[in-house]
């Protein structure tokens, strides 16, 4: 009995400490959301010869991040795509978020992207990543992103069309 008496504190204890650990781990947690805007500057398209309409696409898209706070970023997506036309895109890269003091924040993403049921944009997006590092006021960030958003028709001359973007970004930033 001594044993299980044992046991069951070793356990109690443990669980304590995870339940204390994990809830200190989010105590500092902030969330900020943005709304990004971009265009497609760069585009490079392969053609893959199994089905009809199957591609790989590497681009670069630039634009703007509208931060809730007020504050603007310059907006920098290097992706790489898997589409089949009609079907579906699996995308993932890496955006670069470049504040006006210079501070960055990289993160890298997977976005899924399906075409518009009621037909009137290219694409409707789901995406979901993790921020790698910052720069300047954000040395030593981590955290992850979310989002959602749409790709309009392409326009005559444009590469592709243009996109806006929803953002959740859940980060910490260590103690100064």
């Amino acid at each position: 009995m001594a044993g299980k008496a044992v046991l069951r504190a070793f356990f109690g204890i443990l669980v304590i400490t995870v339940w204390i650990l994990g809830s200190t781990a989010h105590a500092g947690a902030e969330t900020i959301k943005c709304q990004t805007s971009g265009n497609s500057v760069k585009r490079e398209v392969m053609q893959i010869p199994d089905v009809e309409g199957h591609t790989i696409v590497m681009g670069i898209r630039d634009g703007l991040a509208f931060f809730e706070d007020g504050e603007v970023a310059a907006f920098r997506n290097f992706h790489t795509a898997d589409v089949i036309a009609g079907k579906g895109v699996l995308t993932q890269g890496y955006q670069f978020f470049t504040f006006v003091d210079g501070s960055t924040i990289i993160t890298s993403f997977r976005q899924n992207q399906e075409p518009d049921p009621g037909g009137k944009l290219a694409w409707i997006t789901k995406a979901a990543g993790e921020i790698l590092k910052g720069t300047g006021r954000f040395e030593g960030i981590k955290g992850s992103l979310s989002g959602t958003g749409k790709q309009f028709k392409a326009e005559k001359g444009e590469l592709t069309g243009k996109s806006a973007g929803n953002w959740i970004i859940t980060y910490t930033l260590p103690s100064k």
